[in-house]
């Protein structure tokens, strides 16, 4: 066990150092500004109007569930003879009257 951890270690010591090409800590440094800015827009202007427009959903969602009212549901329910037999007579054809 001791000498495949010595092998091992002893494997770190043959490895090169990478050459880097020019000017590549420039083109990093650019890179990494341009996606900070991209980042800053998104945590200065898109975050808090996301978070707004979720908020705003959910207060509207919750007035209208706790807005229900039972009352406006009980004056739009008719009965069928209501509506039938009392809205427009003249058109209506009552094929219960006309027992033989």
């Amino acid at each position: 066990m001791k000498k495949r951890i010595k092998k091992i270690l002893d494997s770190v010591y043959d490895i090169k150092q990478v050459d880097i090409k020019p000017f590549f800590y420039g083109r990093l440094t650019s890179k990494l500004e341009y996606i900070n800015n991209s980042e800053n827009f998104y945590l200065k202007y898109e975050r808090p109007f996301l978070i707004i427009l979720v908020s705003f959903l959910l207060v509207l969602n919750i007035f209208f569930i706790t807005n229900n009212d039972n009352e406006t549901l009980n004056n739009l329910s008719a009965d069928i003879n209501e509506v039938y037999f009392e809205s427009n007579k003249n058109d209506i054809i009552n094929f219960t009257s006309n027992e033989e």
